[in-house]
Order: C-alpha cells, then sequence, then structure tokens
C-alpha cells in the first residue's frame, strides 16, 4: 500500500489508480496526506471504503483493514444551516472517534463561499484535537449520502 499515491499519480492522496478517491488532502502544517478510498464500485452493500493516513509512501494507519463489509464500519451525518451545510464522514477505532469533515459557508449571497475540511478526533476522555486540511483537497464526501447509514459513532 505504501506505493499507492504513487500509482495515482499524486502525493496528495494514499488512494491507488484503481481506486476511487472520495477524500484527501495534506494536513496543515504538517507532511501527513488524510485519504478516504473506495472501490471503483462502490455501494450500500458493494465494493469497500477505507480511511488512510499516513505520510505519503508510509501509511500509518488504514481503516479498516480488511476490505469486508466496510460500509458497516462508518457513518454518515449532514447538517444544513442558515448559512453552512456540513458533511460528516464518522468512525470510531479504538478509543477514538474519527470525523472527516466538509463545511461551506455560503452567507447568504452576502459574501463569497468559502469552504473547511478537515478531521476531527476525539477520544473517551472528551480531549479532541482538530487537524485542518490544506489545498489541494479533493472533496466528493457527498457521493457517501445514499450509501452510508446515518448517524453519529458517538464517543462513548
Amino acid at each position: 500500500m505504501a506505493s499507492a499515491a504513487m500509482a495515482a499519480g499524486t502525493s496528495n492522496t494514499h488512494c491507488a489508480s484503481d481506486e476511487q478517491t472520495i477524500f484527501s488532502c495534506p494536513i496543515a502544517h504538517t507532511q501527513k496526506v488524510l485519504s478516504v478510498c473506495g472501490s471503483k464500485r462502490l455501494g450500500s452493500n458493494e465494493g469497500f471504503l477505507q480511511y488512510r493516513y499516513g505520510s505519503v509512501g508510509k501509511i500509518e494507519l488504514t481503516y479498516p483493514q480488511s476490505r469486508t463489509g466496510t460500509q458497516e464500519k462508518f457513518r454518515w451525518v449532514t447538517n444544513e444551516h442558515l448559512d453552512v451545510t456540513d458533511s460528516w464522514l464518522t468512525f470510531r477505532n479504538a478509543s477514538v472517534s474519527y470525523s472527516v469533515f466538509s463545511m461551506v459557508d455560503h452567507p447568504n449571497g452576502m459574501g463569497p463561499v468559502t469552504r473547511r475540511n478537515g478531521l476531527i478526533l476525539e477520544g473517551n476522555n472528551g480531549i479532541s484535537q482538530t487537524l485542518k486540511c490544506a489545498a489541494p483537497v479533493i472533496d466528493h464526501l457527498e457521493m457517501l449520502r445514499d450509501i452510508l447509514e446515518k448517524g453519529d459513532v458517538g464517543n462513548s
């Protein structure tokens, strides 16, 4: 898997050329890349979905490890507010909840549309950390809306 980014022809993803990149970005102020990769054919009961994190050429975490039944391991959350639409891909690994997020601020035509992307990690102890994406960001999280079960994995 270390050569997945090289196979895809870019250093901004851990997804291989025979996979689709659903989400990927370099983490600001680090040499790390966060990617959500899926099989080319992905549905609620077809294909696989994986979260990958680490330096290019050295993935530190792949979740889940198996490519079987992966959609059951993730949840989808979306919220639409007056000026913000946010989408969340959530999962739990050991005692940590992971939330990959995509937020679009659209201030009712009164200003420019802005986007925020990143990862929030939250432990059972309530301590959380936010890792923000730097450009360029590949963001197709919305495609998971009809594939994954709705709801949050929580932190309990």
